[in-house]
C-alpha cells in the first residue's frame, strides 16, 4: 500500500495471516499508529513505525527500520 490505505484495503489487510507493519512518513505517525490498533482489535498482529518528523521510510537506515518493524508487531 503506498500512501493512506483506503477501506477496502484496510479490510483485506485484516484478513492477513502474517504481521502488518505500518511505516508511513514521519508527519503521518499518528495515521500509521490508528492503522495499527484497528487491525490489533481486529486480531491482526500488527503496529506501526514512528519515524522522525519530516523522514520518509526511504531515508531511514534500513536496519535501524527492519528493528523498528520487528518491536512494533511484538508490543
Amino acid at each position: 500500500v503506498l500512501g493512506k490505505p483506503s477501506d477496502w484495503q484496510l479490510q483485506a489487510l485484516a484478513q492477513a495471516k502474517r504481521p502488518v507493519a505500518f511505516v508511513f512518513d514521519g508527519d503521518a505517525w499518528n495515521l500509521g499508529w490508528s492503522c495499527g490498533q484497528l487491525l490489533r482489535f481486529r486480531g491482526v498482529t500488527a503496529g506501526s513505525v514512528r519515524l522522525p518528523p519530516g523522514a520518509d521510510p526511504d531515508e531511514v537506515p534500513q536496519d535501524w527500520l527492519r528493528e523498528e518493524v520487528k518491536r512494533c508487531v511484538r508490543e
